[in-house]
């Protein structure tokens, strides 16, 4: 797989880490599938391409459940740990918003990054 550089490509590479998490957290490709409005298949293809990339097995897959492996348990831990720095600084810029009555734009998009 070829990596792509600059802010879009990073956008969704960025993507594949909440995708990624949001199955963790369901333990369910469908029910992962239906919070983010994507299709079980596009989501299980942007999973397995990730574990591709990163050279791990990341969930095993059965007909009924989908299990974290060692790898997968450990890259989860990561992917809460931005996020909850992604959400610390979102409060930091709303702090800043509501003392000088402005808002940092460029800063706010941050809705697709939340496992």
């Amino acid at each position: 797989m070829t990596r792509q550089t600059g802010s879009h490509s990073s956008m969704i590479e960025a993507n594949r880490f909440v995708y990624f998490a949001c199955v963790v957290r369901h333990g369910s490709f469908s029910e992962a599938a239906k919070e983010i409005r994507v299709s079980k298949s596009t989501l299980s293809r942007v999973v397995a391409d990730l574990e591709q990339e990163l050279g791990a097995q990341l969930l095993r897959r059965t007909t009924r459940r989908v299990d974290v492996t060692h790898a997968g348990e450990q890259l989860y831990i990561r992917c809460l740990a931005v996020y909850k720095a992604v959400l610390a600084a979102q409060k930091a810029l709303d702090n800043i918003e509501a003392e000088c009555g402005i808002t940092p734009t460029a800063y706010r998009e941050t809705s697709a990054v939340a496992p």
